[in-house]
């Protein structure tokens, strides 16, 4: 009998193998040979299911956001009414093996959309989702009373300090550390709510 082979699995398992990658060598490393070996399979697989270079990017930029997007909502929906825009911002900064691949990833990606269309769409797309969310728990934060839009520009002013500090982070590992991570943060998240009405 033949073996049954789910190709979503596959294909998020080596958008996986290349976010490690990326973090760790960098994007020129980003290869369907390198991916593969990394993956362990041949790279007839990896060619598979993705079109090129560009492709396989896109999918490991996409891995590595919705992996940091699932545990900002993890943390989000295991915190009190009044913590979670704390919590949430808190799982997203650049602490921790995963979370400092992302950012790695992003980085690299960032680097790699100015001159691509279709990256830099993905990326717009990903920030103006990622502030809609955050807008959207200073809009059910017991403690603010402010306008849509009040929270809008707020949500933009977090979303701007913590890539950051996570950009600081990437590439001064030793000076921020996690706990300057968190008391920046905490700084920043005391400034853009000290601009908005409160209950």
């Amino acid at each position: 009998m033949p073996k049954i082979v789910d190709h979503e699995e596959r294909r998020l398992l080596v958008a996986q193998r290349a976010v490690e990658v990326v973090a760790a060598e960098g994007i020129d490393a980003l290869t369907a040979r390198h991916v593969a070996a990394a993956s362990g399979f041949s790279t007839a697989v990896v060619s598979h299911y993705f079109a090129d270079k560009d492709d396989l990017l896109l999918a490991t930029f996409r891995f590595a956001s919705d992996r940091q997007r699932a545990r900002f909502m993890q943390a989000v929906q295991t915190s009190r009414p009044d913590d979670r825009l704390l919590r949430g911002l808190m799982s997203i900064l650049a602490i921790g093996p995963e979370a400092r691949e992302e950012w790695t990833v992003f980085l690299a990606f960032w680097g790699k959309a100015i001159a691509l269309p279709a990256l830099a769409a993905e990326q717009a797309a990903r920030v103006r989702s990622a502030a809609d969310r955050i807008a959207r728990l200073l809009a059910d934060d017991p403690s603010v009373d402010a306008t849509r839009a009040d929270c809008a520009q707020a949500a933009r002013r977090l979303l701007v300090a913590v890539q950051g500090i996570c950009t600081y982070a990437v590439f001064d590992q030793d000076d921020w550390g996690p706990e300057r991570q968190r008391r920046m943060l905490r700084e920043q998240l005391e400034s853009v709510l000290g601009g908005v009405s409160r209950r």
